[in-house]
């Protein structure tokens, strides 16, 4: 028998972190390779793929705004490719890949956290139609004063391990300077 799943939606920040851990402790499958915030890594990878096929980012998720229908429906069909990928393995581990050929199988309770899933949701509710959706909803100053902070520990980081963030960059072609210069700002964290 099939289960429905959970999406949680939320603004970074917002408590989505601690919600799906919660769910996790009451025995819904978040994940199995997960990031520092919870987020499953197979769905946190695809959906900041799309965010970026129309040049927009989970910062700068205004361009996501104006896709068209043609858009949408071409990214609906490559999830619905994607959750039966080689690539399920990063959500369900070794054993249940095997076992599951689709994420549309899976017999238990389980979900994913990305707050990148607030502006894919159509995508994935296209996908997964009975879906169970939960919104966490913080007050958006706070968030956006937590956005900020993070981001400035992390340019802090940054800048304390310069010697090895240029050998990342040597080596891997990528380092990141920090979250998001934009949430720098507090009125511009209001308003995304």
């Amino acid at each position: 028998m099939r289960r429905p799943l959970v999406i949680i939606i939320g603004m970074h920040r917002s408590g989505t972190s601690m919600l799906s851990r919660i769910l996790g402790k009451l025995g819904i499958f978040m994940g199995w390779k997960k990031e520092q915030n919870n987020e499953a890594l197979f769905f946190l990878r695809f959906n900041d793929w799309v965010l970026k096929q129309a040049h927009a980012s989970w910062d700068n998720p205004y361009n996501y705004t104006l896709a068209g229908p043609d858009f949408r429906e071409l990214m609906t069909e490559l999830a619905n490719k994607y959750i039966k990928s080689i690539r399920r393995v990063q959500y369900l581990g070794f054993p249940d890949f095997f076992k599951y050929r689709s994420l549309k199988e899976l017999d238990f309770p389980w979900g994913w956290k990305d707050p990148r899933n607030t502006f894919t949701l159509d995508i994935w509710l296209k996908v997964f139609p009975n879906a169970k959706i939960i919104h966490i909803y913080r007050n958006p100053i706070d968030v956006a004063e937590s956005l900020r902070k993070r981001t400035l520990k992390y340019r802090k980081n940054f800048e304390w391990n310069f010697k090895k963030n240029v050998k990342l960059l040597l080596t891997r072609g990528y380092i990141g300077y920090g979250n998001s210069v934009r949430v720098e700002n507090i009125l511009e964290g209001i308003k995304l």
